[in-house]
């Protein structure tokens, strides 16, 4: 990679040479593991803390015609 000003107003960012694939392999790898120690984490510290995780409210999944009724008065 050329890290020479060529007296075209381009900068050393604009090289004609792109990201080589093993970068971009190296960089996907290790996001993958990233990414799965994250999720990994969160799995054990969901069953963990279920207080925290589990829902606080349990709500029955009503019709509309059921839930229409439900507020309608006597």
């Amino acid at each position: 990679m050329s890290t020479t000003y060529d007296g075209k107003n381009n900068g050393y960012g604009q090289d004609s040479n792109g990201t080589s694939l093993s970068a971009f392999l190296t960089s996907l790898v290790s996001n993958v593991v990233v990414w799965a120690i994250e999720i990994g984490l969160f799995i054990i510290l969901r069953t963990l803390f279920k207080r925290i995780y589990e829902p606080r409210a349990v709500f029955p999944i009503f019709r509309f015609a059921e839930r229409a009724n439900l507020h309608s008065v006597p």
